[in-house]
């Protein structure tokens, strides 16, 4: 068993941020989940994106739809490039000690009125 000291203040916060979810995303299709770790639905948790990698540096007020260790889904209000820097910043409500954390937006597709973003966090497994 790893104990917490053992692993880096990085990976602590990664942890912290996965914790944030309530319950296992189920996939349609059993399977088909080409990720690494499981997913945690996280009931709608609205948060800061600073995006960072553009020659404009912009805020958006996400949603944070699941989570895991190694990224986040998000819903935008707006599209947001693939490849771009960003910082998310934790719930403002959260008292949890989850920090903000650095990442690059993976995907970016348009459903139901909003972006589905895709992050994955920087140095994540």
């Amino acid at each position: 068993m790893i104990k917490s000291e053992q692993i880096s203040h990085h990976r602590q916060t990664l942890r912290l941020w996965e914790a944030m979810g309530r319950e296992p995303v189920v996939t349609a299709i059993q399977g088909v989940d080409r990720r690494g770790r499981l997913r945690f639905q996280a009931y709608d948790r609205p948060c800061r994106l600073d995006v960072i990698g553009v020659e404009t540096p912009t805020t958006v007020e996400v949603v944070v739809h699941d989570v895991c260790a190694n990224g986040v889904c998000l819903l935008s209000p707006q599209a947001l490039t693939s490849g771009v820097a960003v910082t998310l910043h934790p719930p403002p409500d959260d008292d949890s000690g989850v920090e903000a954390v650095d990442g690059r937006i993976v995907s970016c597709r348009k459903g139901r009125g909003k972006y589905r973003v895709g992050v994955r966090f920087s140095d994540a497994d």
